[in-house]
């Protein structure tokens, strides 16, 4: 779990150990996340994506203890996204998504609201790639792909909130416009329209932010958070505290109980390099110390030490759920 004082909490992640065989290496030299430190650009080159042909319902949507997650649907139903990294071998083709609460990497030390990842095979290897996107909540207009996603997520827990006889959570329709749900599942699927546009990209060598934490990811994370509204932003945490377990009926969230994170912390870089990739033709912004530079003043990031201080107005409503 996400609690600091567990037994099982993310400072003794490294203790576990899998009957399976499987190798834990979450005391590993490559672990993720990691704080990055802006930079000046690297090289100058271009991700390449290509969308594929998926909608919005032919993913597979599914909460559980710990994620909020879609997975993608076989290529014999439609062709999920791929990419390819500069200077790294290879396409990747998507697997799934999820989102953190709270983001795992930190950028100049700060955190944001939460974190995307688009996690990505390699297409006839054994690498992953993961592409990682922060969440703030200040956009005052929804993103539509947001919308379509979350209205999944919102029905996968409403089932269990009934089939339980609980009251269901809070959803981002509630305060935001009329939407026609089955007309949110034939939009298109396209991951890398949740990339900011404009953004430029750290990518080093790390591993996964969950155990057995394998040291096999191509980390590639934007520097531009997505913004979302707030309403939105509040689904989306609630829907990550209030999961109910359906065949227990039991709250079962592994959210850190004082801050609500779904994060682990960042991990130390022991020598790697970061290497930011920026577009072809990226124009590089003169860059003031001290300050973010590829952030505008409206996207909100807050210091590593005060990780959820900046979610606590839309938190503290639903913590309360578990203080009593």
């Amino acid at each position: 779990d996400y609690d600091p004082a567990s037994l099982h909490g993310p400072d003794l992640w490294h203790n576990l150990h899998y009957e399976d065989g499987t190798e834990n290496q979450c005391g590993g030299h490559k672990n993720s996340p990691i704080n990055i430190q802006e930079h000046a650009c690297d090289t100058f080159q271009d991700y390449i994506f290509d969308s594929g042909d998926c909608m919005i319902g032919d993913f597979a949507f599914l909460l559980n203890h710990h994620a909020e997650q879609g997975n993608a649907p076989p290529p014999s139903t439609c062709q999920p996204g791929r990419m390819r990294i500069p200077g790294v071998e290879g396409e990747f083709e998507l697997l799934q998504f999820h989102f953190h609460t709270s983001s795992e990497h930190t950028l100049n030390d700060k955190n944001f609201g939460g974190e995307l990842h688009m996690v990505h095979k390699q297409v006839g290897g054994d690498r992953l790639a993961v592409m990682g996107v922060f969440l703030t909540p200040s956009a005052t207009v929804p993103d539509p792909i947001m919308n379509g996603i979350l209205s999944n997520f919102d029905s996968f827990a409403d089932e269990a909130h009934h089939s339980c006889n609980i009251s269901s959570p809070y959803h981002w329709w509630q305060e935001e416009i009329e939407v026609d749900i089955k007309k949110l599942q034939s939009i298109q699927m396209n991951v890398y329209d949740l990339i900011p546009e404009g953004a430029t990209f750290y990518n080093y060598d790390g591993g996964l932010t969950t155990p057995p934490c394998s040291e096999i990811v191509e980390w590639s994370v934007a520097d531009k958070p997505l913004a979302i509204t707030v309403a939105q932003y509040n689904d989306f945490v609630n829907l990550m505290l209030t999961y109910v377990d359906h065949e227990t009926c039991e709250y079962g969230t592994v959210a850190n109980p004082a801050t609500g994170s779904t994060s682990r912390p960042v991990q130390p870089l022991n020598g790697r390099t970061v290497q930011r990739i920026c577009p072809v033709g990226y124009q590089e912004q003169k860059e003031t110390v001290g300050v973010v530079s590829s952030l505008s003043a409206d996207d909100a990031a807050f210091p590593a030490g005060q990780t959820h201080a900046m979610t606590a107005f839309v938190v503290l409503s639903t913590l309360a759920l578990f203080v009593v």
